[in-house]
């Protein structure tokens, strides 16, 4: 089961609270019987992680800190009542409430060959309602049951990328309502190549990585009043990359956009995209003076997540045995950089 490794140097009593009570095993989810792992994490969001188990069909909503744990069937099967084609069960997101503490809403979506449905499952009602499908996908001509990439969520909507077309599919969790934005035309079809996110005052941002360059791009209004995707800022960074890893191109390819969380952009070499067992480097770094201060090279198989509660910040997945993995294995190499979870390469203002 996953572990998570809390920010060190630091007093604060919150962080050494969590330290000593947190469940960072998750030994509370309950096991089963079958030596398969059963339990996938599908996000993680103020605090408490979305956990599914499609061996018993259950969903759970867990905080690791309090220990407190919402189990609960998945979405029920009449989503699919009405689908045109195949129906394809897609991704599934936590909706937390800073107003309500503790209460949570679970979307689950899914897609026919033109249309997107989703459920939503609240903690107040302990019932799933079923919403209706979406108007037909515009610029649909693929035919395929996949013709959506993985979602993200960003500042109160749930985004999905076309896999071929230059549009968005969108889920305002407000409404609950389906829109469809465009995407800037060279990024179609690229959905590998960027993520949707917010910066720091809530602005919808794509932030895309290809050839050790960053390209951020910002929903706004033009001068005609239309909205659509501005280009706000190109920022290279190979020179600065190869400096901090004393690697080359060779080496680690090209960098890749992991996230953006509170306009922070999280990146990582391209190594492990291209082979699973080839380690890559996390450059998840305060950028100070034109120079990364931290980053760190990954050494085990480990999906990376991360974790954010008021005051605090924990990555997820073996981060703990990673650097104590990392210390015993080469103890008589030199350290060519420094564990961070407390890591902001840059912030999108």
């Amino acid at each position: 089961m996953p572990s998570f490794r809390p920010v060190r140097d630091s007093s604060d009593p919150d962080l050494a609270a969590a330290v000593r009570f947190a469940d960072v095993f998750l030994t509370c989810v309950p096991g089963g019987d079958d030596a398969s792992p059963g339990w996938r994490i599908d996000e993680c969001r103020g605090g408490f992680l979305l956990l599914t188990n499609g061996n018993t069909e259950q969903v759970a909503v867990y905080n690791p800190l309090s220990r407190a744990l919402d189990l609960f069937p998945v979405a029920p099967g009449e989503m699919s009542d009405g689908c045109r084609g195949k129906c394809v069960r897609m991704d599934s997101f936590l909706l937390s409430s800073d107003e309500a503490p503790g209460s949570f809403r679970v979307v689950s979506v899914c897609n026919d060959k033109s249309r997107v449905r989703a459920a939503v499952f609240s903690s107040g009602t302990r019932e799933w309602q079923i919403l209706p499908w979406s108007k037909r996908a515009p610029a649909q001509p693929s035919g395929k049951k996949y013709w959506l990439r993985h979602g993200r969520q960003a500042n109160g909507k749930l985004y999905w990328s076309h896999t071929k077309q230059a549009y968005k599919v969108v889920l305002d969790t407000a409404t609950m309502q389906f829109s469809f934005i465009d995407l800037p035309e060279h990024l179609k079809g690229k959905g590998y190549l960027y993520m949707a996110g917010e910066a720091k005052d809530g602005r919808p941002c794509i932030v895309s990585a290809a050839d050790f360059t960053l390209s951020v791009w910002f929903r706004g209004a033009d001068a005609d009043g239309v909205e659509k995707w501005m280009l706000d800022s190109v920022i290279p960074l190979k020179e600065e990359v190869l400096g901090a890893t004393k690697g080359s191109v060779d080496d680690h390819h090209d960098l890749k956009v992991l996230t953006i969380l509170d306009g922070i952009v999280y990146l990582s070499t391209f190594e492990t995209f291209i082979d699973a067992a080839t380690p890559c480097w996390y450059l998840f770094s305060v950028w100070k003076q034109g120079s990364w201060a931290k980053s760190f090279r990954k050494r085990t198989m480990a999906m990376t997540i991360l974790m954010s509660w008021r005051g605090l910040a924990f990555w997820s997945v073996t981060m703990a045995a990673l650097e104590s993995k990392y210390a015993t294995d080469h103890k008589d190499e030199p350290r060519t950089g420094k564990f961070s979870s407390q890591c902001m390469p840059y912030v999108l203002t």
